[in-house]
């Protein structure tokens, strides 16, 4: 990396900014998708459950619950 600092400091931190730009940007994206994986799961557990809730109580939150 001897290239590097025969650069101006300027160019360096921008040079730095972009590649951990490019990093975050591509951890970002691996999170989202395993984000959206759980939070699909997350949600088909709490729509079982939701439906549990309403065939065991039958009543105004059985609706509500149906309709969010």
């Amino acid at each position: 990396m001897q290239w590097l600092n025969s650069l101006p400091w300027l160019f360096q931190l921008g040079f730095l900014g972009f590649a951990l730009c490019c990093y975050g940007a591509a951890f970002a994206f691996l999170l989202k998708k395993v984000t959206l994986l759980h939070m699909a799961t997350f949600s088909m557990m709490v729509n079982s459950v939701a439906m549990q809730v309403c065939l065991v109580h039958k009543h105004q939150t059985c609706f509500i619950l149906d309709h969010l």
